[in-house]
């Protein structure tokens, strides 16, 4: 499975977006890099670089979300810290001589490009700006209505 862009993951802010495009290019990278055993030290280059532009980011999403009065940002930024903790990991394998290339990494990219871009990200922006795709997970819309305004 090779991480791509789909439209349909699109959230609707063209800033977002353009951060997820960089995201899901940088895994790609990083899934061919490992797929075609390329050396430690390039696999380890772009796992730097996903770890520095995920901080980046989640910081900047999450203050865009403030600024608009994200009434779940709680949550949001919570399952944010959850995915930075994976990307550390999976850098820290790497330095360990234990580099992921499997199912852990397969895992990682359908949380981020299913449930988090295309449902969790979807589902904050709609929140804030009543956008039409607000059909996100069931679960995470209990979610954000269980947060006191």
């Amino acid at each position: 499975m090779i991480a791509e862009w789909k439209p349909s993951y699109s959230c609707g802010v063209e800033s977002i977006d353009e951060q997820h495009k960089a995201l899901v290019e940088l895994i790609t990278t990083l899934q061919r890099a490992m797929a075609e055993a390329r050396v430690k030290e390039e696999v380890s280059e772009i796992i730097e670089n996903l770890v520095f532009y995920t901080r980046y980011h989640f910081a900047w999403e999450e203050q865009w979300l403030d600024q608009h009065g994200f009434k779940g940002l709680a949550v949001h930024m919570a399952e944010h810290e959850r995915l930075s903790r994976e990307v550390l990991q999976l850098q820290a394998r790497l330095r360990e001589g234990k580099v992921i290339a499997g199912m852990p990494l397969v895992r990682m990219l359908q949380e981020w490009l299913v449930t988090h871009f295309d449902q969790r990200d979807k589902a904050a922006v709609a929140s804030v700006l009543g956008a039409p795709h607000a059909a996100a997970l069931p679960s995470y819309r209990r979610a954000l209505e269980n947060v006191a305004d």
